[in-house]
């Protein structure tokens, strides 16, 4: 095998490691009904937070998605008396990888 098939090979390895490790593509969230969906082939683990009011302005959600389904989340678009208009931002993991400690949830 020559090196360059060698480092394209490595190359691969490491863009596919980094994929699975995030979630973020294949997880989407919709605001106006309280809804995340998970779309990866593998279970997520997903924190939100509010920004400019909400009810986790100060503390973020945490909760596990299995592959293929659905999560109601109540509080995703109450206002909890902080303002009427904020957005919501979150991060996602594949649950295996973030486990590990190869993936972080951090909004910093």
């Amino acid at each position: 095998m020559s090196i360059m098939k060698i480092v394209s090979f490595g190359t691969i390895l490491v863009t596919l490691s980094a994929a699975s490790v995030f979630a973020d593509d294949c997880v989407s969230n919709n605001k106006d009904l309280d809804e995340f969906a998970n779309n990866c082939p593998y279970e997520v683990i997903i924190a939100y937070r509010t920004v400019g009011g909400g009810c986790f302005e100060v503390d973020k959600a945490i909760f596990k998605l299995a592959p293929g389904m659905k999560s109601i989340q109540p509080l995703l678009s109450t206002s909890c008396g902080n303002g009427t208009t904020f957005s919501v931002e979150w991060k996602s993991c594949n649950l295996t990888e973030y486990e590990k400690g190869n993936c972080k949830l951090d909004f910093n």
